[in-house]
């Protein structure tokens, strides 16, 4: 079964199918993406796919140049959209462990912890 995000990798130009298959697998498994996917490394293989297009174009003049600026584009959208989740997943988890870090030191603390966690309640209902 093709999905939207196969089509769009099955397009990228200057990967090979095992790049390809990397990149369908970690945008399959969410929880791993940020983890599993090396996104300078997409960028540097983008950028030597979008230099052998270039060279194509020089040569093929059958393929119209703007669809050659088409699948860059698409591809520089999409390792955009990676980085950014990635910026997402990360900042997100490093929240989690900071909250994680309170809890534990808290328990360190337990004649403030009550009083700490309503006023941090409050807090927090301030921000949502």
């Amino acid at each position: 079964m093709l999905l939207p995000i196969d089509e769009i990798i099955l397009s990228l130009p200057g990967y090979g199918p095992e790049e390809k298959d990397r990149l369908r697998q970690a945008l399959s498994s969410p929880q791993q993406a940020g983890e599993s996917l090396d996104l300078q490394a997409e960028l540097v293989a983008q950028f030597k796919g979008a230099k052998q297009l270039f060279e194509k174009a020089q040569i093929d003049r059958d393929t119209p140049v703007n669809q050659l600026a088409q699948v860059i584009s698409a591809s520089a959208s999409l390792l955009k959209q990676l980085a950014d989740a990635q910026v997402k997943l990360y900042t997100a988890e490093r929240f989690r462990c900071a909250e994680a870090a309170l809890v534990d030191a808290l328990k360190l603390f337990p004649e403030v912890q009550e009083r700490f966690l309503e006023g941090y309640s409050q807090r927090l209902e301030t921000i949502k």
